[in-house]
């Protein structure tokens, strides 16, 4: 991939793209990544799908109004995956690119528990403050950014 589709790239997930993670109620606490890129054009997202094979497809016709186009959804919650897609993007994501780093900061501590055939986290505290810090980040709703 060049650096034009790189920056590119990023410029799709800094206006349609989700960079996240969620809490699974389980025993040990257990967090879900994920980064999507979302959009009604079929043919940006086999764009995508081409580039990042790996990644999955999911599509929608929204029922709530009859009018509205199919939303094709690409993305992955693979961990590797998501960490070689961030590499490549960001130097050139400008909204995203805290919840970028900051996922990727959570994969790389994630990657050290694999890499010691463990589950249980060495840095939990850590853990939590990064997907709160990402949920802040990604709230909607109106934010004063100028405090």
């Amino acid at each position: 991939m060049n650096e034009t589709e790189r920056a590119y790239i990023a410029g799709i997930v800094d206006g349609e793209g989700s960079v996240s993670m969620c809490l699974r109620n389980t025993k040990p606490k257990h967090y879900d990544v994920k980064v999507s890129i979302s959009n009604s054009s079929k043919q940006l997202i086999d764009y995508l799908k081409n580039l990042f094979p790996l990644f999955n497809i999911f599509t929608q016709k929204d029922k709530r109004n009859k009018n509205w186009k199919r939303r094709y959804e690409l993305y992955s919650s693979s961990l590797k995956n998501i960490k070689i897609f961030l590499e490549n993007i960001l130097p050139f994501l400008i909204v995203k690119k805290d919840q970028a780093k900051l996922l990727l900061e959570y994969i790389e501590i994630r990657n050290k528990v694999f890499s010691r055939g463990s589950h249980q986290s060495i840095h939990p505290q850590r853990e939590n403050e990064i997907y709160f810090q990402l949920k802040e980040i990604n709230q909607k709703g109106r934010k004063d950014f100028g405090k």
